[in-house]
C-alpha cells in the first residue's frame, strides 16, 4: 500500500505542475490577445486578469452582451468592490481552456468593444506584457 500511495502522490505532483504550467500559458495567451486588440487590462503576474471598462452601465451591458451573443459568462466587478470609475471584468483562466477557446474569447471581447464603443488601451507591444511568473 505504501508504494502505491507514493506512486499516486508522485503522479498528482506531476499532474499539478502540468496544470499550473497550462494556467501560465493560457494567462499569457489572453494577455497577448488583449494587447493585440488594445483591450485595457491590469498588467500583473497573476492568472487573474482584470479587464477595465471604467463605467458601471457599460460594464453591465458588455457582460450581458457577452452572455447573450457569445455564450460567455464573465464576472463584472462594480463599486464598492472597486472604486467608482474602475469597473472591470475579472477573468480567471483554467488549464483546461484551449488556445482556440482563448482566441474565441478575445475576439468576442473585441466585438463587444467595437459594438459598444468601449475605451481602448494605448498601443503596446507583446514584449511590454508582464508574463505570469507563478500560480498561487
Amino acid at each position: 500500500y505504501e508504494i502505491s500511495a507514493c506512486l499516486v502522490g508522485s503522479e498528482m505532483c506531476i499532474r499539478d505542475s502540468i496544470l499550473r504550467e497550462n494556467i501560465k500559458v493560457n494567462s499569457n495567451l489572453i494577455r497577448e490577445g488583449l494587447t493585440d486588440y488594445n483591450i485595457p487590462f491590469l498588467k500583473n503576474d497573476s492568472h487573474i486578469i482584470p479587464i477595465h471598462l471604467y463605467e458601471p452601465e457599460l460594464c453591465k451591458k458588455a457582460a450581458n452582451t457577452l452572455i447573450e451573443d457569445h455564450g460567455i459568462y464573465i464576472q463584472p466587478i462594480f463599486y464598492p468592490t472597486v472604486p467608482k470609475g474602475d469597473e472591470r471584468f475579472r477573468v480567471t483562466i483554467t488549464p483546461k481552456h484551449s488556445s482556440v477557446d482563448v482566441q474565441s474569447f478575445v475576439e468576442s471581447l473585441d466585438k463587444v468593444w467595437k459594438d459598444l464603443g468601449l475605451k481602448r488601451a494605448e498601443k503596446v507591444t507583446r514584449k511590454e506584457i508582464k508574463k505570469v511568473s507563478k500560480i498561487y
